[in-house]
């Protein structure tokens, strides 16, 4: 499956990181939202937002993603793990807040075309700066898309945004600054390296996707370190948040100890 870039090239991190997720309801597909590929003491991971995987309006029995070979993947065929953190501005509901870990048993490396992460992708300091550059990686959502046909172009979108370094601005956006980063995201925003006026996408399919931070060296070369995993849009400020990748990193070990316990 083609997959276009708004920003940089195919070639960059974030991009080929990046997995589509999909529904298929009423003879129609749509992508739906995103996720990552990790591999963790050998197995192989899906990371997204819980709320893709429980939407009420998108049953989950209909989520599917593709490997490499176009093959559909349903959701719903592996082990999920919920992981919760606290300080949800929903109250009770929780999944809003939360990161699932699928466990995709019987697949590995070659089966799929994206770049697969561990923890060296990772930026793991909780530390952090109002000077970073902040991207956001996700596939907004689009209707009816056929992802039998291999010509499909698939828009992934990368955004330069500005995280909120300070724990009053984080805790007022209604997160936990030890759970949570939170950067802003405007519909009509100005991008900070540039000063290029840009029209973001709709946040609806970004959930899932990475939040990276960008470096650049001496000589000009860019590297990118995964910082959290997306999982919500709050209009009413204007930001979006992300569980730390360390917290998602702490939860999934206990998961890789009990598979090799088991003999997994």
């Amino acid at each position: 499956m083609e997959i276009e870039n708004s920003f940089g090239t195919l070639f960059e991190t974030p991009v080929r990181a990046t997995v589509p997720i999909f529904s298929f309801e009423n003879g129609r597909t749509r992508n739906v939202a995103s996720g990552l590929l990790f591999s963790s003491a050998r197995r192989l991971y899906l990371i997204t937002a819980t709320h893709v995987l429980v939407d009420p309006e998108c049953p989950r029995d209909s989520l599917f993603f593709v490997d490499a070979q176009n093959n559909r993947l349903h959701c719903h065929e592996y082990r999920m793990s919920l992981m919760t953190t606290p300080g949800s501005k929903f109250g009770s509901n929780k999944d809003r807040a939360d990161v699932s870990v699928l466990e995709l048993h019987g697949h590995s490396r070659s089966d799929f075309c994206q770049l697969i992460l561990n923890q060296t992708y990772c930026y793991l300091p909780t530390a952090i700066s109002e000077e970073w550059d902040i991207l956001l990686s996700g596939f907004p959502y689009a209707p009816n898309i056929d992802t039998d046909e291999r010509t499909v172009t698939l828009r992934s979108y990368m955004h330069h945004t500005r995280i909120l370094a300070s724990e009053r601005r984080v805790l007022k956006a209604g997160y936990l600054p030890a759970f949570h980063h939170v950067v802003e995201y405007r519909r009509r925003d100005i991008r900070p390296t540039t000063g290029e006026r840009v029209l973001t996408p709709e946040p609806y399919g970004l959930s899932g996707g990475g939040m990276w931070v960008l470096s650049t060296d001496a000589e000009g070369m860019r590297s990118y370190r995964l910082i959290g995993v997306n999982i919500e849009y709050y209009r009413d400020s204007s930001v979006f948040a992300a569980v730390q990748i360390n917290h998602v990193l702490r939860f999934m070990k206990p998961i890789d100890d009990l598979r090799a316990a088991a003999g997994q």
